[in-house]
């Protein structure tokens, strides 16, 4: 009888690829097939905290490393971290670096040591600066231009503890015109605050580097409190926009889309009921010609019972316009998201959820557009 392990090594291997982010799943597949522990290691050792690196019982599993994080927890950041840095410039997979800070927004922090050595990682090709402090929006430039290979970078919450606020962008706005050097970055993933922060502040500056013609990937994450500046920074160059909130740009002006000349795929999610008007807006500025994907993100979280709609009025708008007036769309992805907790959401509640979808935007059904999925979200207690 055919089994998982019958399957082709290479298959294997892209499967769990898939599941790299799943940490949970790579885990239990681990622990219930000794045949797919060997494959599920390079994903579960992949990610390593900084003070793991002067652990000389993890030194066998430094080759698996290819993310490193460093955070207020990370013990080799409370002396000397010179030996540390030597031993992560020797590990030969590393491709991505994190910073965490601490949640207390009244507590500063970086490492100032790593951040002297980060020009050193050549290898490194994604930055990623989470609620950290720094002492200028120069030296924050600085940190990011120091990786020569960088090409992802996500950055929230970023304090400075210089002026930031109110005149920064006037005093700054024609030096960024004038602008040459920089990194070029090819996705971004950014979530400043209400106020200019420091997150916003590099916003600023990137728009006028070369990442403003390199950047083809920009994601808004669910974190942003003013994602309309970060979509009207950027345009023609992206071909993916993901908005983890349709509403934080529905609320504001949703012309920024016009710009997007050459977008190929948009993703929005936290869908609800009162989506389909705000989406229609959105979808209907759309100008680029070779527009061939939507991915919708319904959360059926909030809505355990998936209406989707009061009615086919709703949506109806939604389903004409992407059938009728994009003719290269070659894919409309609606996407289920569901608490996994709740009882009965059995093959028999996604059969009727698909169906209910379906009913809703039949145009793109019937000519086969129309993709129904389903994800389990695990939600805290």
């Amino acid at each position: 009888m055919p089994t998982l392990l019958s399957l082709p090594p290479e298959l294997l291997i892209h499967i769990l690829d898939l599941l790299s982010s799943d940490v949970w799943t790579l885990r239990n597949c681990a622990y219930t097939c000794s045949a797919l522990r060997p494959f599920c290691r390079h994903h579960l050792l992949a990610v390593a905290d900084f003070n793991v690196l002067g652990d000389a019982d993890a030194e066998p599993f430094r080759d698996c490393i290819t993310h490193l994080q460093i955070s207020v927890k990370s013990g080799g950041l409370d002396g000397i971290p010179e030996t540390h840095i030597e031993v992560a410039l020797r590990l030969p997979k590393l491709k991505k670096m994190s910073f965490c800070g601490p949640s207390n927004p009244f507590r500063h922090w970086f490492p100032t040591g790593i951040q002297e050595a980060l020009h050193l990682f050549s290898s490194v090709t994604e930055l990623a600066l989470v609620r950290t402090t720094h002492a200028s929006v120069e030296q924050l430039q600085s940190l990011i231009s120091s990786l020569n290979n960088l090409s992802h970078l996500t950055i929230h919450g970023l304090t400075v503890q210089g002026s930031v606020h109110g005149n920064y962008f006037a005093r700054h706005q024609h030096r960024h015109a004038e602008e040459l050097g920089g990194p070029r970055l090819t996705h971004l993933n950014a979530a400043p605050s209400f106020h200019a922060d420091g997150t916003a502040a590099v916003l600023q500056w990137l728009s006028h580097t070369p990442t403003r013609h390199c950047l083809r990937t920009l994601d808004i994450p669910a974190a942003s409190r003013n994602t309309q500046f970060v979509v009207d920074s950027f345009g023609p160059t992206i071909h993916r926009l993901c908005v983890a909130e349709l509403k934080s740009i529905a609320a504001w002006k949703t012309s920024f889309i016009h710009r997007y000349t050459n977008l190929l795929t948009l993703e929005v999610g936290s869908l609800s009921q009162l989506s389909w008007q705000p989406l229609y807006k959105v979808v209907a500025g759309i100008c680029s010609p070779d527009f061939c994907e939507l991915v919708l993100r319904y959360d059926a979280v909030a809505d355990a019972d998936a209406r989707i709609a009061a009615s086919r009025v709703e949506t109806s708008p939604v389903d004409y316009i992407l059938h009728d007036d994009m003719p290269a769309l070659q894919k409309v992805c609606f996407v289920v998201q569901y608490d996994s907790r709740l009882a009965g959401r059995d093959a028999q509640w996604k059969d009727a959820v698909r169906e209910r979808v379906r009913s809703f935007f039949y145009r793109l059904a019937e000519d086969g557009t129309l993709q129904v999925e389903f994800e389990a979200q695990r939600i805290r207690a």
